[in-house]
């Protein structure tokens, strides 16, 4: 395995696709981008049990609290084998996943700015 940097969009959305699998053991997260951008590529999820990744991926990932290593070990030697059964789990959730659209995003902040306007 090795790391890089400095990818470009491009580069870093074609690595992802040919990944068997996102693993995100986060501890705070803002949106969840990553867990979106894996879900629009078919790509299963594993992730923190956080409410923006909750938010971001809905049913589909995987969740798994982020100090949980024999969960997390568990999961990703499950993704490996060649009949995971989280795989299978993906595929039949996958469906009812959503893309976010970026004028839903605004249009939830512009809502709740004019109910934050609005009080007394």
């Amino acid at each position: 395995m090795d790391e890089r940097a400095g990818l470009s969009d491009a580069e870093t959305r074609q690595i992802l696709a040919g990944a068997r699998a996102l693993l995100m053991p986060s501890f705070a997260e803002g949106y969840g981008m990553p867990v979106t951008e894996a879900l629009d590529l078919n790509v299963p999820v594993l992730c923190s049990d956080l409410s923006a990744l909750r938010e971001a991926g809905g049913d589909v990932p995987y969740f798994i609290d982020p100090l949980d290593g024999p969960a997390w070990a568990r999961a990703i030697i499950d993704l490996a084998a060649p009949d995971s059964t989280l795989r299978v789990r993906h595929d039949q959730n996958i469906g009812s996943w959503e893309r976010p659209h970026w004028s839903d995003h605004i249009r939830k902040v512009t809502n709740l700015i004019d109910q934050v306007a609005t009080r007394d």
